[in-house]
């Protein structure tokens, strides 16, 4: 049963990736961006790494939290989906080289989660009516 378990789990864990790929792939083009651009999104990465850095602890069993998830939602509904991809990428890309004990695969999945969070919200966002500058 354990066995069945893990094949289910690894079965999982490539679906969500190749589906979150795909989504990235085709929404977040590295089109060229002015300077002014580029720095805005190196800031934006910076605040993300600091809020993961600095996680919240909850008292009973030490759980924790981050608020970075809120930079990519906040960047998404201000400036677009294509911002918030690009700041999500780096942001995972410097996570990886820093924590290098994680598994790389971890970091992946992570990476895979916040764009099918991100793609999601975007367009809840838009079906819903709601339109970025």
């Amino acid at each position: 049963m354990n066995l069945k378990i893990k094949w289910q789990g690894k079965v999982y864990l490539t679906l969500i990736t190749l589906i979150s790929l795909i989504i990235f792939w085709i929404e977040d083009v590295f089109v060229t961006q002015s300077l002014r651009d580029w720095v805005f999104i190196y800031l934006l990465v910076a605040s993300v790494l600091l809020l993961s850095y600095f996680s919240i602890h909850l008292p009973p069993k030490d759980n924790s939290f981050s608020m970075d998830s809120s930079i990519y939602l906040a960047t998404m509904f201000l400036y677009g989906i294509n911002i918030a991809l690009k700041v999500l990428s780096i942001s995972i890309f410097v996570e990886l080289l820093y924590k290098r004990k994680m598994a790389w695969w971890k970091h992946l999945f992570n990476f895979s989660m916040y764009s099918l969070m991100i793609a999601g919200a975007y367009y809840s966002f838009l079906f819903l009516g709601g339109a970025y500058w």
